[in-house]
């Protein structure tokens, strides 16, 4: 039997206390294998860990490996893996999403007949890619956390409020 192939990318994640830069082993398709259930954390290596959070005690972290549990996740930018990596759905639905730490704008690629309200609790995830992603952050922070993607992953568990930019009353 064939193995699946492994590749290393570089991947950014934010996360309400940091904001993490290393190197991801994925194995086959990264927005497969991030989604892969069997797995509950990454390890990344050649990490540096950014605290973001004002009065934190330390300062950058660099470490060979690190894992982060998927369920702190909130959005994830995989390097060099842009949205004509993926095969997207055909209706585009621009939203705002709010977490603990980040607003984040960006575009959905849905099926005809989805709802924003039902998106995150009815697909399969836990991370859904949006293209076109513009990140601010929500609070004070003390490292620069802004910054524009054409394709970011978010934790759909992570967004406290979100709306669709378009949607009618």
């Amino acid at each position: 039997m064939a193995q699946a192939k492994t590749n290393d990318v570089k991947v950014q994640i934010f996360t309400s206390d940091h904001v993490i830069i290393g190197d991801f082993t994925v194995v086959g398709r990264p927005e497969v294998f991030i989604n892969d259930q069997n797995f509950i954390s990454m390890r990344l290596k050649n990490v540096t860990l950014t605290p973001i959070n004002p009065g934190t005690p330390v300062g950058d972290i660099t470490t060979p490996a690190l894992h982060v549990p998927k369920k702190s996740v909130q959005l994830m930018v995989i390097g060099d893996f842009g949205p004509d990596s993926l095969r997207m759905l055909p209706q585009l639905m621009t939203s705002v999403l709010f977490t603990d730490t980040y607003t984040i704008r960006g575009t959905f690629h849905i099926g005809s007949d989805w709802k924003l309200q039902d998106f995150f609790y009815t697909m399969p995830g836990p991370f859904f890619p949006m293209t076109d992603v513009e990140i601010l952050p929500l609070r004070d922070v003390v490292a620069d956390v802004s910054g524009q993607a054409e394709l970011a992953f978010i934790n759909g568990a992570a967004p406290t409020v979100f709306f669709d930019v378009n949607e009618k009353p």
